[in-house]
């Protein structure tokens, strides 16, 4: 009976050993394979991570550069449009106030003509009450020293003075 008690156990041993054997082995690999395979994950997601920031680090730098060239371009046009704008203006003022010079210096049918003082003042109340550019641009006039003849936004250093 012993011998059959034997028998039996080695037949177990036969049919069970292999199936214990690999569910040991792989209780035993299995981690280790996990353990292999995260580690080559995580390489590759750096790597993912830094070939993506390298390529769009790229691509945000040219579209900064873009950006900043199509402002300094737009800028650059603002200005020399508002240049113009400022000439025609100029123009504009000189074409007045030589306007009113020519004809307020006529004399006038009773032999008279108006004072230079009087024709100053009538340059300045025509010139004075004009601004433009969205209320940020207006005509002033200085004489040849640099004093203030007339400036519209501060009304007390005009001086009266004709040129």
């Amino acid at each position: 009976m012993k011998f059959l008690k034997n028998e039996k156990n080695i037949l177990n041993l036969i049919k069970y050993g292999p199936i214990l054997f690999v569910i040991v082995f792989s209780i035993i690999i299995t981690p280790v394979f996990i353990s292999q395979k995260e580690n080559n994950l995580d390489y590759e997601i750096e790597q993912i991570k830094e070939v993506y920031f390298a390529n769009n680090k790229d691509r945000v730098q040219e579209e900064v550069n873009r950006v900043f060239e199509s402002l300094k371009e737009e800028k650059k046009s603002s200005e020399e449009a508002l240049k113009k704008e400022i000439k025609s203006r100029v123009y504009e003022a000189h074409q007045i106030a030589t306007n009113i010079y020519i004809e307020e210096s006529k004399v006038e049918g009773n032999g008279h003509n108006h004072s230079r003082e009087h024709v100053f003042g009538t340059i300045k109340n025509a010139l004075g009450g004009i601004i433009f550019n969205e209320g940020r641009g207006y005509f002033f006039i200085a004489d040849d020293n640099g004093k203030s003849l007339l400036q519209p936004l501060n009304k007390g250093n005009d001086k009266s003075s004709c040129l």
